[in-house]
């Protein structure tokens, strides 16, 4: 039989509670307090059943690491929160209106919310000119340090999934509008939804839509961006077609065992769900191969001269993977020339 604990209620101190987040027994979640009217903050529960709760950020606190004017918190996000190990990760509002990604640190005792790792109308989307806007952002995914999120400009005409790499703190592109979708007949991506990191490989999954209407969900693997499954087709071998995914900001491990996998909801066209574990593999890329059909071609040359000099990892056309599209990945791909 299931056992159930109970950890916060609206009896004790709080009056309305979301956003619930879990790693171990420690959980991150967004609620409103009553002291002063209805108060709203981010707070961390230890313990389980008889723990204890600490305040990690509310209306009242600093915001720290950004330029004058000096900020507070004003607004929080309840479905855009998660936790890592006793760490907790959340999306907030400050005075200013700008939103940002802030994750905590254990300091003097205390548990603290340290300088945003995003923040709207000031980071760039990388290898675009455009700044994030994180109001579109609809959740976080965060491990080991490291947040995947979906990312848009003010306007929405931009938007990809990028990682924050906490070992560099910097950002990094997984994928965005410019990507090839694979398994795609060669269109790019049109549309992204939700990713979701493993911050021990740096691995990233996603759901995503490319140019013919059609979802996948896709991971990124060392690199290698493939395709675990899409809508439109029986990719599961049982007679019936998928015509939707469902995929959570924690759906994703990235190294179990030594293999990727990925927990997806599949809807098929007869009304039916069903939950799937997708153990994932990936063929290495071809050699010289830029935008991911799997032959070396002329498209692949222009590609190619459009990226020449870029520096960045991960980066399509960086055969030799040393952060740089230069000479050296040319050499390869005219080693591969058909």
């Amino acid at each position: 039989m299931n056992s159930l604990e109970t950890i916060e209620d609206t009896n004790s101190s709080f009056t309305t509670m979301g956003g619930a987040a879990i790693s171990g027994d420690n959980i991150g979640f967004w609620t409103f307090l009553p002291f002063s009217g209805f108060f709203e903050g981010i707070y961390e529960h230890t313990g389980g059943a008889g723990g204890s709760y600490a305040k990690i950020a509310d209306e009242d606190d600093t915001v720290f690491g950004l330029n004058s004017p000096l900020r507070f918190y004003t607004s929080f996000n309840s479905s855009r929160v998660d936790q890592d190990g006793g760490e907790t990760a959340f999306l907030g509002e400050d005075t200013t209106g700008g939103w940002g990604i802030y994750s905590t640190i254990f300091f003097g005792g205390g548990l603290f919310a340290i300088p945003p790792r995003v923040y709207s109308g000031r980071d760039e989307m990388p290898g675009t000119g455009e700044l994030f806007d994180l109001t579109f952002t609809p959740a976080i995914s965060f491990d080991g340090g490291d947040i995947a999120l979906k990312g848009q400009n003010d306007d929405q005409s931009w938007e990809g999934v990028y990682l924050f790499d906490s070992s560099v703190f910097d950002r990094f592109l997984v994928a965005d509008l410019d990507t090839p979708a694979s398994d795609s007949g060669g269109e790019f991506f049109d549309r992204f939804f939700m990713a979701s990191v493993d911050g021990d490989t740096d691995n990233v999954a996603f759901l995503a839509e490319d140019g013919n209407g059609d979802i996948g969900l896709y991971a990124r693997i060392d690199c290698v961006i493939g395709k675990v499954i899409g809508t439109g087709n029986d990719d599961l071998e049982i007679g019936k077609e998928i015509t939707d995914l469902g995929f959570g900001h924690e759906g994703f491990d990235g190294n179990s065992g030594g293999e990727p996998q990925a927990v997806f909801l599949a809807h098929f066209d007869d009304g039916s769900q069903e939950i799937y574990v997708a153990h994932i593999s990936f063929d290495p890329p071809v050699p010289g191969d830029v935008n991911g059909d799997e032959l070396v071609t002329l498209v692949d040359l222009i590609f190619l001269f459009d990226l020449w000099l870029e520096e960045g990892r991960c980066l399509p056309g960086d055969f030799n993977k040393d952060e740089i599209i230069d000479l050296l990945d040319f050499v390869v791909m005219a080693l591969a020339w058909p």
